[in-house]
């Protein structure tokens, strides 16, 4: 599993919203494991510290930031 560096947003004031396309994982959010796969849509708030993990047959997905 490849993970993405742990990040907040309290510097640029925006909030993350994840929609998966294809593949699954995990996206880590304040310590909390929540699975993720195609169809899913995930909002995560500025202060949360999140990351992504990867499964097995990869993870792609579209991030938004605002």
């Amino acid at each position: 599993m490849r993970r993405r560096p742990r990040t907040t947003h309290l510097g640029d004031q925006v909030e993350d919203v994840y929609a998966v396309v294809r593949g699954s994982g995990w996206l880590v959010v304040d310590g909390a494991r929540v699975p993720i796969a195609p169809g899913h849509f995930v909002a995560v708030s500025q202060e949360s510290t999140r990351y992504l993990l990867a499964g097995a047959d990869g993870l792609d997905l579209i991030a938004v930031c605002a």
